[in-house]
């Protein structure tokens, strides 16, 4: 969690793909996670790298059984359509 909120942290001083390259070097320790592939799916919209982002939030999606937290990821889907 600490790494996660970390890369957050770079994008917003460093830069985006700053923070997008250390979610993706923590793939590995992380995937298991869904606020991971959140994370890095908001920073891919941000980029505009929208096809990358669906992929994240989609598997996001898999990953929380909670149906509060499934309505906040299908909401941002929506909203790249």
């Amino acid at each position: 969690m600490v790494a996660l909120n970390r890369a957050i942290a770079v994008a917003e001083c460093d830069g985006l793909e700053a923070g997008i390259a250390l979610l993706l070097e923590m793939k590995e320790e992380a995937s298991h996670y869904y606020l991971y592939h959140l994370a890095l799916g908001d920073l891919y919209v941000r980029t505009q790298q929208t096809a990358r982002a669906k992929a994240c939030y989609q598997t996001a999606l898999r990953l929380t059984s909670s149906p509060a937290r499934q309505q906040i990821i299908q909401q941002k889907q929506e909203q790249l359509i």
